[in-house]
């Protein structure tokens, strides 16, 4: 024990915990303190076959981790590992604290079984919860983590290329009611340099009832985002895993960066993100990106969410409440739901389907949508703005606006200028609107031309 009445621990070998082991601390009383500057690669705890056939039954409880005076970002807290073709399992790490700690601080490599739960991580300077390789069949809940400076919670499948070897895909992942922030940093004071959860390749998994500030980054990285969900990078035999059957719910997200949700994949299968409620973004409020010409994505649900201020702190103000764009010209997306979503003040279109799509059927019925283009100076933004789609629906839609008149050089100068906008497609159902036409600088509702098989099903209540 030092004079500050913590206990130290050797920075070089560290403390080796073999299976069948419970490490129960007793809190900032037995505090461990790392000893000397933490070697590239080292870390304070892990398991004691880490790099051979992994360990089973082990539980850290209850520790108090102090990092500050530490100087190497490589030097890992808390990793429990193992060779890529073996598996550590039944692994609990609970109820512990962490704080200034320079590098990592909980990683999970090819872990099978476990319960990362009610611990706090605070000032991590690398990720604080991070799931590597083939990790699966656990959950990740009630943490916090405070002011990180990387991803606050991760699951990367492919996180390390070069390793020989194969592995599946991370599945069947709660991650639940966590509450991290990330650091201020850049212009944006409420954001932090990445994502606050960040999934690859992630399968029948749920994010649920999480609370998140900030994330996204100040640089040119405009992949991050409160919650991320992206495909993994491929493996040495070329294979990419993509997020399929996953759950994002009931969150709480506010003030990142660059996204509320942002979902980035060339394979994505069955993602639901509903009932989520995003508050000021710097950029979309949800992004939907299919990431290459070869894209195919499938039945993707955006529903019942609340997203308010998207963009508003965008000195460009270019930014939408909901924004499906493809990155080149090919990318695919069959199935695209868009409904019951509220949407306020966003900086420029409320829900926007850019002209790189191609989908083969989309839905979007009954969103109500308030104030679109409030932040915007372009007096050429709609509510609702549809391209490339196939066949579509859009239903029962409620489209107001507090403003009946522009004001060229004001705060918020101009109305949208349709309330729904049918730029291209083919095959279509549109009306039953709730609008107020003086609400509109052009009209209540615009089909181009060529949309010439588009039903107007009428019934619009424009006054």
């Amino acid at each position: 024990m030092d004079h500050h009445g913590g206990y130290g621990v050797g920075s070089t070998i560290g403390l080796k915990v073999p299976s069948g082991v419970t490490l129960l601390g007793s809190g900032y009383a037995g505090r461990l303190i790392p000893v000397g500057a933490g070697a590239t690669g080292s870390r304070m705890i892990q398991n004691a076959n880490s790099g051979a056939g992994g360990d089973t039954n082990i539980t850290l409880c209850n520790l108090y981790i102090d990092g500050g005076g530490t100087a190497s970002t490589d030097y890992g807290c808390i990793r429990i590992d193992c060779a890529v073709e073996f598996h550590n399992q039944q692994i609990r790490i609970e109820d512990c604290t962490v704080v200034d700690w320079p590098g990592a601080v909980i990683t999970l490599v090819n872990t099978h079984g476990f319960s990362v739960s009610r611990n706090v991580i605070a000032n991590p300077n690398r990720g604080g919860i991070i799931c590597r390789l083939d990790t699966a069949y656990g959950v990740i809940a009630g943490n916090v983590v405070m002011d990180g400076k990387d991803d606050c919670i991760a699951v990367l499948a492919n996180s390390s290329p070069t390793a020989s070897g194969t592995w599946n895909a991370p599945t069947e992942i709660s991650i639940v009611a966590n509450t991290v922030s990330e650091a201020a940093s850049g212009p944006h004071t409420k954001s932090g340099s990445n994502n606050g959860i960040a999934v690859h390749g992630l399968t029948d998994s749920t994010i649920v009832a999480n609370t998140i500030r900030g994330a996204g980054s100040s640089s040119a990285a405009v992949n991050k985002a409160n919650i991320a969900i992206i495909d993994a990078d491929p493996d040495l035999n070329g294979t990419t895993f993509y997020p399929k059957q996953l759950l994002v719910a009931g969150n709480r997200l506010k003030s990142s960066y660059f996204h509320g949700v942002f979902l980035s994949s060339d394979g994505a299968e069955d993602i639901t993100i509903r009932d989520n409620m995003i508050s000021s973004p710097r950029w979309e409020g949800i992004s939907l990106q299919t990431s290459s010409a070869t894209a195919l994505m499938r039945n993707i649900v955006i529903a019942a969410n609340d997203i308010v201020d998207a963009g508003s702190d965008d000195t460009a103000f270019d930014r939408d409440g909901i924004r499906c764009q493809s990155t080149a010209a090919g990318g695919r997306i069959e199935g695209l739901y868009i409904n019951d979503n509220r949407i306020a003040r966003a900086a420029s279109y409320a829900v926007n389907v850019m002209s790189l799509a191609d989908i083969t059927f989309a839905a979007v019925n009954r969103n109500v949508i308030h104030n679109a283009n409030y932040w915007s100076s372009s007096s050429t933004n709609d509510a609702i703005r549809l391209q490339g789609i196939k066949r579509f629906q859009v239903l029962d839609n409620e489209i107001t606006d507090e403003r009946v008149i522009d004001s060229p050089g004001g705060q918020h100068p101009y109305r949208p200028r349709y309330g729904v906008n049918i730029r291209s497609g083919d095959l279509g159902h549109v009306g039953r609107l709730f609008i107020l036409a003086e609400n509109f600088r052009s009209a209540p509702l615009k089909i181009d031309p060529s949309v010439t098989k588009t039903t107007n099903v009428g019934d619009h209540k424009t006054t």
